[in-house]
């Protein structure tokens, strides 16, 4: 049986950090890019991967 505590994937999607997205949440409690790859990082997973989900958002994935 596969240990799923030592393989698996980290998928993100969060609003973009940038004052001119129309929507979504106010810019003091959305996170960067940069720091959601550290959390994953500092959570074991490594390998990012970014994405562009226009208009709106990004995506992240990471390895573990």
């Amino acid at each position: 049986m596969e240990n799923f505590k030592t393989h698996g994937i980290l998928g993100i999607i969060h609003w973009n950090y940038d004052p001119k997205t129309a929507r979504g949440p106010p810019m003091e409690i959305r996170i960067k890019p940069e720091q959601c790859i550290e959390l994953g990082k500092s959570s074991g997973f490594v390998n990012p991967s970014m994405y562009d989900l226009k208009p709106f958002h990004y995506g992240i994935t990471l390895k573990k």
